[in-house]
């Protein structure tokens, strides 16, 4: 199971009812926990963030292309099994439930913003890989560790 939380943009935008109860899903399995939200850029178009809650790992994609919620999670479920495909050794297949909750981590939702941020200042000649790669290679905090470097760690062990 998939804990994804939602801004609220993200929510109305896509008519989305998020459950009321958050299921538990245990502390080691932190490839399933994710926020999502997306925001207007005038030069990119809108871009939407799915960010992994412990290491910060960003998948980015151009939410213009997704027209109903199904659209937005197929996105996600194919990007997340590229991301873990080798995480999860010897499963054919990868057969995942997704939640929609509205929970809120700050923290989360703080470095999304200086994300958010940073591709602002970005001019229009980047596209959404350039981006994602430019996103997580970026040092986050005073720790000077980016989101790729948590990943690999993560995955490693």
């Amino acid at each position: 199971m998939i804990l994804i939380s939602s801004s609220a943009s993200i929510r109305k935008a896509f008519h989305i009812v998020p459950v009321s109860t958050v299921p538990t899903v245990p502390a080691n399995d932190w490839y399933r926990h994710w926020r999502v939200d997306a925001r207007k850029n005038h030069e990119l178009g809108e871009i939407m963030l799915f960010t992994n809650y412990e290491t910060l790992y960003t998948i980015t994609a151009d939410s213009r292309n997704f027209r109903r919620t199904n659209d937005m999670l197929i996105y996600f479920l194919f990007r997340y099994v590229e991301l873990f495909g080798a995480h999860f050794k010897g499963q054919r297949e990868i057969k995942e439930n997704i939640i929609i909750h509205k929970e809120v981590n700050l923290s989360v939702t703080g470095v999304m913003n200086g994300m958010f941020q940073r591709i602002n200042s970005l001019s229009c000649n980047y596209g959404h890989s350039e981006i994602e790669n430019l996103v997580n290679q970026a040092p986050i905090g005073s720790s000077g560790i980016t989101p790729l470097e948590n990943l690999t760690e993560k995955l490693s062990k």
